[in-house]
């Protein structure tokens, strides 16, 4: 870590998130909840889940394809994995190249290295072969993980760079693996390497850790009131941020299930929600929409009265598409904002509270947003600065980037793209809508959105999108 260079690992964590603009409003600032968390109730994503494992061993962790892992299935599934990296010479902070879809074997050797106190780089399974060397090379991987039904890419890139290579498939309900004791980490640990999309120059990875993943689950679960009881179900992509973080470890913290679908459609994410009693429903705008195009088609509509929550990430969600959720399945769509760099946690829409047209909510527990200038001083209302957030959940740096880590995190502004909103009084500390860009205190600008909602108004539009220069 201490290699990332500039202000890498020196986060300021605020002790409660507020907006800290001129104007916001402190009427709604006592809830005792948004605290901070205790640093001693700091317990990693794998130890959590082996325990679940030790108290509740046939306790469902995973419904896919009409198959059921139990959370000692899982644990024993993973274990083999992190004995087999381990034999093989793997160390603790050794990156590993995970290239593979959501499914089960994802999951199962994504606990695997971080059981082994390495490092998981997760990257897009439809990647070409030079993208994939660039991302082996720029993270110094020492192993590379292909999913078995497009292995061939992988494999060739591990063997150009005389890597060793794993083809991975799922481990079938059942294993009797000896179970693996994982590597002690601690919150500074790096855990995932995580590369952004490359709009401002070549990939960067963010380096996530385990003190990162653990702040992000734990306001999320608050948030949502997240338990044990919980059946989650999502179609995203495990490789990202939002599927990774938000959704799967958010279940492994809590000791919930999490129903996988994969590939998408309409028709199927509302099956999975009826034939599981799915209680959480996290996907994307444009998979809400083509739920709603789907059921409109469905005769009868599948019953999903259990859902007690839909969440929405990874772009601005009209507030249309929600109206229009609720209505037909009377449970809301909660909008929320995060990224890579934030662990994919930043602000959300509290379930209950009716959303606020050009928003996307207010900072989750232990974050804090700023409306900043070029200098980092906080402006008044109806003026034009950049959005900051600070917290224990924002990545620790760039992997090789000490000028891009030192940027990122100076006065407020990353690097590319410096995104700006305008800076005016909000209720209940709600985040403008909607930002990209990242970091210890990040940046980001709306689009001036007002026909977007107008187009998702419209009879004849089914979804919409800003297309800009």
């Amino acid at each position: 870590m201490a290699a990332m260079g500039g202000n890498a690992g020196t986060a300021r964590t605020p002790g409660r998130p507020r907006w800290t603009g001129p104007g916001r409003d402190d009427g709604d600032a006592g809830h005792d909840d948004y605290d901070d968390y205790d640093d001693d109730a700091y317990v990693d994503v794998v130890h959590r889940t082996w325990r679940h494992a030790a108290t509740r061993p046939d306790a469902v962790a995973i419904r896919h394809a009409g198959d059921v892992w139990s959370y000692d299935d899982l644990v024993r599934a993973s274990s083999r994995h992190a004995r087999r990296f381990v034999a093989g010479g793997l160390a603790p902070g050794d990156r590993v190249l995970l290239v593979a879809p959501t499914s089960v074997g994802f999951v199962q050797a994504y606990l695997g290295i971080l059981a082994a106190g390495a490092v998981a780089v997760t990257v897009n399974p439809m990647c070409t072969a030079r993208e994939l060397q660039y991302f082996a090379e720029d993270s110094g991987c020492r192993l590379v993980i292909g999913w078995h039904e497009n292995a061939r890419i992988a494999a060739d890139v591990a063997g150009r760079l005389d890597l060793p290579f794993v083809e991975l498939h799922d481990i079938a309900p059942g294993a009797d693996d000896e179970v693996f004791e994982p590597v002690e980490r601690a919150p500074d640990d790096p855990a995932v390497l995580l590369y952004t999309s490359g709009t401002t120059g070549r990939p960067k990875g963010a380096i996530i850790t385990f003190g990162n993943i653990f702040a992000s689950t734990w306001a999320l679960c608050r948030t949502f009131d997240t338990t044990a009881d919980d059946r989650i179900g999502t179609a995203l992509p495990l490789f990202h941020v939002y599927g990774q973080v938000a959704v799967l470890a958010c279940a492994l913290d809590a000791g919930a299930s999490v129903s996988l679908l994969r590939p998408f459609s309409g028709e199927g994410a509302l099956r999975m929600a009826e034939r599981d009693g799915l209680t959480v429903l996290c996907d994307v705008p444009t998979m809400w929409v083509e739920m709603l195009e789907s059921a409109r088609t469905l005769d009868p509509l599948p019953n999903i009265t259990s859902l007690r929550l839909a969440a929405s990430g990874g772009a601005a969600l009209p507030v249309e598409i929600n109206r229009a959720f609720a209505a037909m399945f009377g449970a809301g769509v909660a909008d929320g904002y995060g990224l890579s760099e934030t662990t994919a946690t930043a602000t959300c829409h509290r379930p209950g509270r009716e959303p606020r047209e050009g928003s996307v909510g207010q900072a989750v527990p232990g974050v804090e947003i700023s409306v900043v200038d070029e200098l980092g001083r906080v402006l008044p209302p109806g003026e034009i600065g950049e959005i900051t957030v600070a917290g224990k959940n924002v990545m620790a740096g760039y992997r090789g980037r000490p000028e891009a880590t030192a940027e990122a995190f100076s006065q407020g502004r990353h690097s590319g793209a410096a995104d700006r909103h305008l800076a005016r009084p909000l209720q209940r500390r709600e985040l403008p809508n909607r930002g990209r860009q990242a970091a210890r205190r990040l940046v980001h600008r709306r689009f001036r959105g007002p026909w977007k909602g107008r187009g998702h108004q419209h009879h004849d539009v089914r979804d919409a999108h800003p297309v800009h220069r």
